[in-house]
């Protein structure tokens, strides 16, 4: 039987696939849950699938934090069977930073991240990611929507950190670009949902998800999700 790990704002859960349900809603988190046993493929039974979902900006004003009127009842589900970390704090209060800080393991005053110019690569060519890490632990490393800040580690980190079929056989997978409201309003109307990033990296998601469970797949998998919501344009 294979598992899924899934790991969201410092929740961690752990479930056989059969055990997670289909989703109801057409929220993009939720279509992530929709990991029933007939997308399980072949299995290692030694080792667990695992799902790593990042979601940009979200700060931990959930129920599962406290925040009873706020309505999230997918994130509760999944906190009520997880273990919650309250004690997990941003290495650092900007995007690439923190990024090139929990993807490569390592403290910004290591990876001399600081802003929007530098990335970890260029002092540490040689260290091991966290995708990279299950790479190297014999897994499919795939991913998609924003995982890395755009061009810090330049080119997503490929071909080191992900499976090689990524933006290869596997193409267009990461940080998707949506329209912008004209003369750059707060709101507007958009024709349908299909355009937004989010809704584009789940769709991705689906894919991949369908890709690294085939039939003829042996090998156990990482699946990054990053999801660019509530982090707005501007």
């Amino acid at each position: 039987m294979r598992h899924v790990i899934s790991l969201a704002l410092g929740l961690v859960s752990i479930a056989t696939a059969s055990d997670v349900a289909p989703a109801t809603s057409n929220a993009p988190g939720d279509a992530l849950r929709a990991t029933d046993s007939s997308r399980t493929g072949a299995a290692n039974a030694t080792k667990r699938n695992v799902l790593f979902v990042i979601s940009d900006d979200l700060r931990p004003e959930l129920p599962c934090y406290g925040c009873s009127h706020v309505v999230a009842p997918r994130t509760t589900a999944l906190a009520e069977e997880s273990t919650k970390f309250t004690r997990a704090y941003a290495q650092q209060s900007l995007c690439a930073p923190s990024r090139n800080s929990f993807l490569s393991g390592r403290r910004p005053d290591a990876t001399e991240s600081w802003q929007f110019v530098d990335d970890f690569r260029e002092i540490g060519p040689d260290w091991t990611t966290l995708p990279e890490a299950f790479k190297k632990a014999g897994y499919q490393s795939v991913g998609c929507g924003k995982v890395y800040h755009p061009g810090l580690p330049p080119n997503w980190d490929l071909p080191t950190s992900w499976d090689s079929r990524m933006n290869a056989t596997w193409d267009d997978w990461m940080y998707p670009t949506e329209p912008q409201c004209p003369n750059n309003a707060t709101w507007c109307s958009m024709p349908e949902d299909s355009v937004f990033e989010d809704t584009q990296t789940t769709r991705t998601a689906l894919q991949l998800l369908d890709n690294v469970t085939a039939s003829n797949e042996t090998k156990p998998f990482f699946l990054a999700v990053g999801f660019r919501k509530p982090h707005l344009q501007w």
